[in-house]
């Protein structure tokens, strides 16, 4: 079972280090909640943020299309100008991207810096962070307000909202009144507001103030985060451990694979040396029968000279030798097959050598090499096409 600690920090944390926090365990239901510093937090397998007060703010910017690797500059130029902020201070979460323009959370570069700087201090790591603007429920053509004791929450839309922090009185928060204004005189009122605050008394008269009725919505809770969040955390503050779950994955195959080819290394090393025992053991046996054969004869190359002494004893006894140029044009023949035929313009035989010039319709020397080199014979090719000396090989 996975657990998670969701934590609520203002944008005065960590003074004071109390703050809310609940855990949720794998079926995204609160099994333990709280209030208190970190050293008093319950152990979990992640931990998560969500960012309230005025840290993040949903914008709508223009941004001009651009390549693939120029967009985030132009995001960048976008934002410098809509804020009056050097972009590089802010750290951008696209939520959607239109044609002309795109809805972005943004959030000042050096607190998410801190932040997460501060938990890896605490020893845990976050995993994600979200903002408080995508806790609040949407509903078509309505905009939310969120009331607690750290703001106004305001989702003035899917992809648009902003917070607050201002003293929760009988006045209308200053930019609530002024969204209201600006959105009666462009006639895009929403038909409803929907207030989300435990002292409805608090704000039953902001409907007065701004002439629309102001309806209590059902329910919203700060640490429930919806699938379509937008993790915060990604680009260059993606977690050092998120970043490394595919390695994790693929650990065990890569120690598996590891294994196998320490067999498969050990193996072949212990054939290799097997087999290079074997070759001694059979050059000895042919030294010996060497110095048996041939008692006064030096011993230079056994195989070669043992071959050399057979090809002796066969001519003292009437037959050809293996490298005798009738020897040598049989098995060119074999090689050679149906093909042989007409496949000789020129033919010498010398120093246990055949040398042959073949047609050029049959001088397809790379074809005929396997064949010739199956049968035990050397092939060397000369100057000239279809120009080779066919030798026995040792």
């Amino acid at each position: 079972m996975t657990s998670t600690l969701r934590v609520l920090l203002g944008e005065r944390w960590p003074e004071p280090a109390d703050t809310h926090w609940v855990v949720i365990d794998d079926t995204g239901q609160v099994s333990n909640s709280g209030h208190g510093e970190p050293r008093n937090w319950p152990i979990t397998d992640r931990t998560e943020v969500i960012l309230h007060g005025p840290q993040t703010s949903w914008l709508n910017v223009k941004v001009p299309k651009a390549g693939e690797r120029e967009q985030a500059l132009a995001l960048g130029f976008a934002l410098e100008e809509q804020m009056v902020r050097e972009a590089d201070s802010q750290h951008a979460t696209p939520t959607l991207r239109e044609s002309e323009s795109w809805h972005v959370i943004v959030v000042s570069r050096d607190r998410l810096k801190r932040l997460t700087t501060q938990f890896e201090v605490i020893s845990r790591p976050l995993d994600a962070a979200y903002s408080i603007l995508q806790t609040l429920p949407y509903e078509p053509d309505a905009w939310s307000v969120g009331v607690d004791e750290q703001g106004v929450v305001v989702r003035a839309g899917e992809h648009a909202g902003w917070v607050e922090d201002c003293p929760i009185d009988a006045e209308v928060p200053c930019l609530l009144a002024l969204a209201i204004t600006d959105a009666r005189e462009a006639a895009s009122l929403p038909s409803r507001i929907l207030t989300y605050t435990q002292d409805n008394t608090v704000v039953s008269t902001w409907g007065q103030t701004i002439g629309m009725t102001l309806e209590p919505g059902e329910r919203w809770a700060w640490y429930e985060i919806g699938t379509e969040a937008n993790d915060l955390l990604h680009g260059e503050f993606l977690p050092r451990h998120r970043r490394k779950v595919w390695q994790r994955a693929l650990r065990p195959a890569v120690i598996t694979l590891a294994f196998i080819l320490a067999i498969h290394l050990l193996f072949g090393t212990g054939y290799a040396l097997w087999r290079r025992a074997e070759l001694t053991q059979i050059g000895s046996s042919m030294e010996k029968l060497m110095r048996t054969v041939l008692p006064n004869e030096p011993i230079a190359d056994p195989v070669a000279q043992i071959k050399r002494e057979l090809n002796t004893q066969r001519s003292t006894h009437g037959r050809l030798a293996d490298n005798a140029a009738l020897t040598l044009i049989a098995d060119f023949a074999a090689a050679m097959g149906p093909e042989a035929e007409n496949a000789i313009q020129g033919l010498r035989y010398q120093d246990g050598g055949l040398d042959i010039t073949l047609a050029p319709e049959r001088g397809d020397i790379a074809a005929i090499k396997p064949r010739l080199e199956a049968r035990g014979l050397s092939v060397t090719p000369r100057d000239g096409p279809g120009h080779i000396v066919i030798r026995r090989a040792l």
